[in-house]
């Protein structure tokens, strides 16, 4: 009877065991399971995550990315649960002939958006509003345990890699949380200048650069002064660069990405209080300027610059200056061979480390040759 009522024991005891352990697997294999479907195809460079027709009508007509962060926390984590966590950047590409409207907002056209997600680098200002101390992560609220994920960028269509903004988006990581810039809203008189740079909107408005920035401003040797405050510049666009993104980086922009020593910036002005903004024709009509008043002009030497932003930590000589990015179509269907083959080639083009000779730059040409990035898994 003792080896009987043993036996029964170790009977219900193993069952137990079983039975404790097959409700731990499936309570983790519930956690596991995808949210999304995804596609990982040839050259290993382009995935596709694949939502249902609901799903994706709800992330593009209700600006999920721009609207929902808890949606958009989701998604990113669904992402991890396929995909290693050893990106810096999470790019998000709609497979959208051309940008849907429902992504547009007062101020801009919904082409790009860029989502911080942490910031390791002291002596270029502050990403989160108000913030006493740059350096944060919410790497793992987005799926990123590693703490390796530093944003995401939205592109609202499958062209945009190469003919859009996402020079402009990867440089929100690092500008413009520095400087205190304004901007307008329309040309005339009588108007008024707004918060446009740090947390308001972070973009370069009217500041001065060797070049055109991806953030915005004007080329600062076309500057002319004239009596009572007023200045004139050659056209230029304060939300982005004038030649709809296809440049390189400014000088600034490229040392705030610790691409350049911070006396390799040459100087710059930045105005503010405008009162006034008119475009005008010389010459002929492709040759214009633009014509503002402004009460405030400050002018920004590398000396003031390390002044009002304290030494970048990690500087130069260590930085990091080479970048990896998952870039994930977002689809309700497969991508077709040709929507493939369009956007593996832009990818490609757009990570190689070479100088060519089209009017488009990828990462390597922006950065002047001093970073990369590798596109792929």
């Amino acid at each position: 009877m003792k080896i009987f009522y043993k036996s029964i024991i170790l009977f219900w005891s193993i069952l137990l065991f079983l039975s404790c352990n097959s409700i731990d697997d499936l309570s983790n294999g519930e956690d596991e399971e995808l949210i999304y479907n995804y596609e990982k195809h040839k050259n290993n460079r382009v995935a596709t995550l694949i939502m249902n027709d609901e799903q994706y009508n709800d992330w593009v007509e209700n600006n999920t990315f721009k609207k929902n962060k808890s949606n958009l926390i989701k998604l990113t984590k669904d992402i991890y649960k396929e995909f290693p966590d050893k990106y810096d950047f999470i790019i998000l590409l709609l497979n959208e002939s051309k940008t849907p409207k429902s992504l547009e907002t007062e101020s801009a056209k919904g082409e790009g958006s860029f989502q911080p997600v942490s910031n390791d680098i002291n002596g270029i200002g502050c990403i989160i509003a108000q913030c006493t101390n740059p350096i944060y992560s919410n790497s793992n609220l987005f799926g990123s345990s590693e703490g390796k994920l530093k944003g995401v960028i939205h592109l609202g269509n499958r062209k945009l890699i190469k003919n859009g903004p996402i020079l402009h988006e990867l440089m929100h990581h690092w500008a413009n949380h520095a400087l205190e810039t304004e901007s307008v809203s329309n040309y005339g008189n009588n108007i008024s200048s707004f918060p446009f740079g740090r947390n308001n909107g972070s973009h370069w408005g009217f500041t001065g650069g060797n070049v055109n920035g991806q953030l915005g401003g004007f080329i600062q040797s076309t500057l002319q002064e004239y009596d009572d405050s007023t200045y004139s510049v050659n056209k230029f666009e304060p939300v982005r660069h004038i030649n709809d993104y296809h440049a390189p980086y400014n000088e600034l922009e490229l040392y705030l990405a610790g691409m350049l020593p911070i006396d390799s910036v040459k100087d710059f002005d930045v105005f503010k209080n405008i009162t006034s903004l008119s475009l005008y024709a010389i010459g002929s009509a492709s040759n214009k300027r633009m014509r503002f008043k402004a009460s405030s002009r400050t002018t920004y030497t590398s000396e003031y610059l390390k002044e009002l932003l304290g030494k970048r930590i990690p500087d130069v000589n260590d930085s990091q200056k080479n970048f990896k990015i998952l870039l994930m179509v977002i689809s309700n269907n497969s991508l077709t061979n040709e929507e493939f083959n369009q956007i593996d080639a832009d990818a490609e083009w757009f990570h190689k480390k070479e100088f060519d000779n089209l009017p488009e730059y990828n990462f390597y040409e922006a950065t002047k040759g001093k970073g990369s990035i590798t596109i792929g898994y």
